[in-house]
């Protein structure tokens, strides 16, 4: 690859402005990597990190370990298995050499800028500035396990073969031979790298063709097409094939779940999986939407946030000033570089404007998401270097309407004092805002690990019979409590928090847990309420009491409301409730009535311990009209030992009648049931309602 083009003389910067800009520039990395610093300080980390956390501890070795991690490519899983095995660095470790990455990243974006964007002076600042408030660049590239930010340096890596391509009139063997290892490097790394890979030659095929036939190096008399076209076409096929093959194959056999299977939240990046009408509209408004969505992600700033949203009803259509002007900046770069067919801009911005076209393709077909940067990292440094000249083009039109307002000449030393004096007035509120970023992370950071502390804390000492927490928080205290047990815990698993269809858990398995406990602790990376059926279950039962904790992380205590005593589904729910014998449900009966024939009873149970010498009370309100005799008995539920109350018969009228039978066992049982019976000569049809077990200590 070819260094930094020729610096004409006309583009040399003075040596006061060249000083200050320096001091400037230092002053911007030295707030950038102090942010870095404090993010890798912060107690804080993601579900996912701590998922793989514990997978590295777990593993039996490497092959167990690549079957349950699911991102990055082969290669990159096993230096990042290696390494963690070999130094066991722990969260905060990775997370330093995840920033450092980003760092490094960041150093090497000023280099691209300065040497194929000719930024200089002042102007290196403005590609700073973008990359160093950029949310995706900071919250991804310091995620603990680093596949982001290796992601992030290999979009800079692809900027720079890019760009380095264009200065090349051919590829000869050793070129395409560097060329190709670099892109295999990548790919093996990270899976998903094979996309802007195969993208890239197809741009640098295109410019070749190009400018062969068209541009500058067309001959006197010009070329034959076919001939230019068979010609180029050769070394991007050498290379680009193997690329394809490679991706594919690692594809098959190392897959990504993005690329084929993803989880239920992610299904609105997928037109096929998404709720949108399937017809022309709907793509339509796919399209736009998710076109909407990719802007606001991509543009963030960076508000000293120590996690990227996870949850799809985040990415919502809302722009703010900062995303709104880095959102024009970029549109007004795009549109500007594909004018500039001469310039490095022109194949940038084709490139760019390509692999965003292809992962929209893919969406949708439903082959890859598409709506969000998470899963277009390897594009970030392109897309924030054309809004980077996209600034500086508006920066260029209002100083050169300036100058026409002014009528002062742009080479005279006034002129230079000028923008000296804009860029001061400019650039000390973005140093202030920087100031406030690095600041506000520090304050976050020890805010948040005190009170993560504390709930630590609270989660050991608490004495509650029962535990709940979901995938995430479970991965979460497996890692920061490894030692931390709970005899009988309900966990709720991740198929159940992106609401699959198929959640792994019935609303059964809720209430028998929920029936057995008199105090429960909970702890949900996504608050319970978010599912409706399973919190009523929950408030039926307990008083729910929000315990203080860090964002992100819900924890409640709750307390039986009626010590001990389990409200059950009502009796004409049959898919709760078990029958013995006739029994069914009125049809004409608005109500449900229950239409028990001679002999017939239905019942219902909770697992419970019931020690010996335990009192049950089971209950329920009757009513009838006609008037009927129901009898109610509490038994153990199961085969043998039988223990349980003889059948209470009572007579019901018109009016609601609470009728409980209550019985002492002698021996310990695991299950208990409520039962309904009809006579053994008539039938009995009535109303049922508000049934219930309690025990009397």
């Amino acid at each position: 690859m070819n260094d930094c083009p020729p610096t004409d003389s006309t583009d040399r910067v003075p040596s006061s402005e060249r000083s200050l800009s320096g001091f400037a520039l230092f002053l911007l990395l030295f707030l950038f990597g102090l942010t870095l610093l404090f993010i890798v300080h912060h107690d804080f980390f993601s579900p996912d990190e701590a998922d793989v956390a514990n997978l590295t501890r777990t593993a039996a070795n490497f092959s167990d370990f690549n079957q349950k991690y699911l991102g990055g490519g082969p290669l990159g899983k096993l230096i990042f298995y290696g390494f963690l095995r070999t130094f066991d660095l722990g969260l905060p470790g990775n997370q330093s050499v995840a920033c450092l990455i980003t760092f490094l990243t960041c150093l090497y974006c000023l280099y691209l800028a300065r040497c194929f964007g000719n930024f200089r002076g002042f102007a290196l600042l403005i590609p700073g500035f973008v990359f160093a408030t950029s949310s995706p660049a900071i919250a991804f590239g310091s995620w603990g396990f680093y596949i982001y930010a290796e992601m992030i340096l290999f979009s800079a890596i692809f900027l720079h073969l890019l760009l380095s391509l264009e200065e090349t009139p051919c590829l000869d063997f050793r070129r395409g031979f560097v060329v190709f290892s670099l892109m295999a490097f990548m790919v093996v790394m990270v899976i998903h790298c094979a996309l802007p890979a195969v993208v890239l030659l197809g741009v640098y095929f295109l410019q070749r063709v190009r400018l062969r036939v068209w541009g500058a190096e067309q001959r006197e008399g010009g070329e034959n097409f076919l001939k230019v076209v068979g010609a180029e076409l050769k070394a991007p096929l050498l290379i680009g094939i193997p690329i394809l093959a490679l991706g594919l194959g690692l594809i098959l056999f190392f897959s990504s779940p993005e690329l084929g299977a993803p989880r239920r939240s992610l299904y609105p990046l997928y037109y096929p999986l998404s709720d949108l009408p399937k017809s022309l509209e709907g793509a339509a408004s796919f399209i736009a939407t998710r076109t909407i969505w990719l802007f606001r992600s991509v543009f963030g700033i960076y508000r000293a946030e120590f996690i990227q949203s996870l949850r799809m009803e985040d990415y919502k259509p809302t722009f703010n000033f900062g995303i709104a002007f880095l959102s024009l900046s970029f549109v007004i770069g795009t549109v500007r570089s594909l004018f500039l067919t001469k310039s490095h801009r022109f194949p940038l911005a084709l490139y760019t404007i390509l692999v965003v076209a292809a992962t929209l393709t893919l969406s949708l077909i439903g082959k890859y998401p598409y709506g969000i940067v998470r899963y277009l990292l390897f594009l970030l440094v392109p897309i924030l270097f054309l809004s980077s000249l996209g600034v500086r083009d508006l920066l260029d039109w209002a100083g050169r309407l300036a100058g026409l307002l002014t009528g002062v000449d742009r080479n005279k030393k006034v002129w230079r004092t000028g923008i000296t004096l804009s860029f001061i007035v400019v650039v000390v509120p973005l140093f202030y805002w920087q100031g406030r970023i690095a600041y506000a992370t520090a304050k976050k950071a020890m805010e948040y690990n005190r009170d993560w502390a504390s709930e630590l804390e609270a989660i050991q000492a608490d004495q509650s019979s029962g535990m709940v927490w979901d995938y995430y928080s479970s991965n979460l205290l497996n890692y920061a409590l490894p030692d931390y047990t709970r005899t009988d815990s309900f966990k709720f698993p991740r198929d159940f928090m992106v609401k699959n269809p198929d959640p792994g858990v019935t609303i059964e398995e809720w209430r028998d847990y929920l029936n057995r406990h008199e105090t429960i602790l909970c702890l949900m990376f996504n608050p319970l309420e978010r599912y409706p059926d399973f919190y009523e279950e929950v408030t039926k039962r307990f008083r729910v009491t929000p315990l203080p904790g860090v964002r992100w992380w819900y924890l409640s205590r709750w307390d039986r409301i009626d010590p001990f005593e389990n409200r059950l589904p009502s009796p004409n729910d049959f898919t709760t409730w078990d029958k013995v014998g006739d029994v069914k449900i009125d049809s004409e009966s608005a109500e449900q009535r229950l239409i028990l024939g001679p002999g017939a009873n239905l019942y219902q149970y909770v697992r419970w311990t019931i020690e010996p010498g335990t009192e049950v009370i089971g209950s329920v309100t009757l009513r009838a009209d006609p008037p009927t005799r129901v009898g109610v008995s509490v038994e153990r539920h199961g085969d043998t030992p039988p223990e349980g109350s003889a059948r209470k018969w009572v007579q019901i009228g018109p009016e609601p009648t609470r009728v409980e039978a209550a019985y002492q066992f002698t021996k310990e049982h695991k299950m208990i049931r409520l039962r309904l019976w009809a006579p053994e000569e008539s039938e009995a049809t009535f109303y049922a309602t508000e049934a219930s077990l309690r025990q009397v200590q």
